[in-house]
């Protein structure tokens, strides 16, 4: 076989004849070169190989001089035009670099490195902070707490704990610094940070090493709380106390009211005649509620509690005057809650207790002042506590007699028995008003027909006054009385 053009160092054969148009024959080899032609050059500048672009094509483009800023300055996101596809526009006339300007303000004023500063400063500060609670939460709960004190430093805060000082701690914020105080385990964790407090350590240990040296921490800031809300409490205390107590005074005493009761009492019998429901000696308070739900066939308008009044208004005039009478203690009375009487007088027992046993062990902290205010505050108060104290102890025992007076069970709570009553109070008041409305439409009725059938009677005359008389009748109740009489003549 012939060997490969090229390597026997003879002339190489003749090449194919040129196509017309096309671009000329390669020429020979360099002197010298034994193999074939040299390697093609790199391709030109923005191209991927191939042909130069033929003379005329598309221009670079305008040079446009670069500005290196002295820092890194703020990035303006616009979008650049092609300096190829400026040629026509507007952009062509404008020459930006005649606009004067002063390029070290404009540095200053839009640098990006302020930035970057404060914002690695805050990515490296929650890293960089000492915290030393253990509990995570807890941590963050106490931070929340803390941070409507921003305006005073911890030393600043101790000091106000230390004198009581009202205008510095509200009452809320004194409430949530009473739940957030250091443990045993977290007081030993800080103890070696007591006498150097490192700059990077976080918000709640740095108020933990500054109140832990404070006697009683707990007691102090509860105690203070229980001060700063006691005249509230004793308030609302005294209110209950008072109602309950005036009720069971007034119903205890209340003529009308055992009135009412014994006329239910014979209205009941008499319908429970023949029955084993018949022939009570008493009936339990909540039965009078049920008067109102039994109606009478003949009058469906009519009810027992109903008949029961015309039998009040009969019997017992004056009774009628039991409204006026109970209505407002009664009621005052069954918005109270038996525990809550109970509870809020010990709940400010157990507060005045707990002033009086810190002031037992006085302390030597510098500033503080809790005993010199306590021990003017305390003695007052607790006086007028001990009075209320002992008017609702008797308050509950009044309620006891009385509850047992009338045949309730032991077991009665104070809201069940005056809701009750109150109740009852409410349905009779109504009825009562139904009745007299009654009457008033029948002696308007019978005034009605009797200017119609009859003349007019000239004064002086007999009979002149006997309008007059019927309808003072209707109105006070009489005649329902005298027709009662009447019937139970002729039965």
């Amino acid at each position: 076989r012939p060997p490969p053009p090229g390597m026997t160092g003879g002339p190489p054969p003749p090449g194919p004849p040129p196509m017309r148009g096309g671009p000329p024959p390669p020429g020979p080899p360099p002197p010298g070169g034994r193999g074939g032609p040299p390697p093609p050059g790199p391709p030109p500048p923005g191209g991927r190989g191939g042909l130069p672009p033929p003379p005329g094509g598309v221009p670079e483009g305008p040079k446009k001089k670069s500005i290196q800023p002295g820092v890194k300055m703020r990035q303006l996101n616009w979008a650049k035009i092609n300096p190829r596809q400026m040629k026509g526009t507007l952009w062509e006339l404008i020459d930006d670099e005649a606009v004067k300007y002063d390029g070290k303000e404009l540095e200053f004023l839009f640098a990006a490195k302020a930035t970057v500063t404060l914002e690695k400063e805050a990515q490296e500060e929650k890293p960089s902070t000492l915290i030393v609670i253990p509990d995570q939460k807890r941590w963050q709960n106490t931070s929340i707490v803390l941070s409507q004190f921003n305006s005073m430093s911890m030393n600043e805060l101790r000091d106000a704990i230390l004198s009581l000082n009202e205008h510095a701690i509200d009452v809320d914020g004194l409430s949530q610094l009473a739940q957030f105080t250091p443990t045993t385990e977290e007081r030993e964790l800080l103890a070696p940070y007591q006498d150097d407090v490192p700059d990077n350590m976080g918000k709640p240990e740095r108020y933990f090493l500054a109140v832990m040296p404070i006697p009683r921490l707990q007691l102090r800031l509860e105690s203070w709380y229980f001060k700063r809300q006691f005249t509230a409490k004793f308030e609302d205390s005294v209110r209950v106390v008072n109602a309950v107590h005036e009720a069971c005074v007034s119903l205890r005493k209340s003529q009308h009211f055992r009135q009412v009761l014994q006329t239910a009492l014979a209205f009941g019998n008499h319908m429970n005649g023949g029955t084993n429901r018949g022939a009570a000696f008493g009936f339990k308070l909540e039965s009078l509620l049920r008067l109102s739900e039994v109606r009478s066939d003949v009058d469906p308008k009519m009810t027992g509690l109903h008949y029961v009044i015309e039998m009040l208004m009969e019997n017992f005039p004056a009774s009628l005057g039991v409204i006026q009478e109970l209505a407002k203690p009664v009621k005052d009375a069954a918005k109270q809650k038996q525990s809550s009487l109970k509870g809020d007088v010990t709940e400010i027992k157990v507060g005045l207790s707990k002033i009086q046993n810190f002031m037992k062990t006085p302390t030597n902290t510098p500033g503080d002042k809790y005993i010199s205010i306590m021990s003017t505050w305390y003695p007052e108060n607790q006086s007028a506590f001990d009075k209320h104290e002992k008017l609702a102890e008797e308050t509950l025992v009044k309620f006891k007699e009385l509850i047992a007076f009338f045949g309730e069970p032991a077991d009665t709570d104070l809201d069940g028995f005056f809701g009750i009553i109150d109740r009852f109070l409410t349905d009779f008041d109504k009825s009562h008003k139904d009745l007299l409305r009654r009457k008033e439409l029948a002696a308007k009725a019978h005034r009605a027909s009797v200017s119609i059938n009859k003349p007019p009677t000239k004064p002086g005359a007999p009979g002149a006054n006997l309008m007059d008389s019927v309808l003072g009748e209707l109105v006070s109740g009489t005649a329902f009385t005298g027709r009662r009489l009447q019937r139970q003549q002729h039965m």
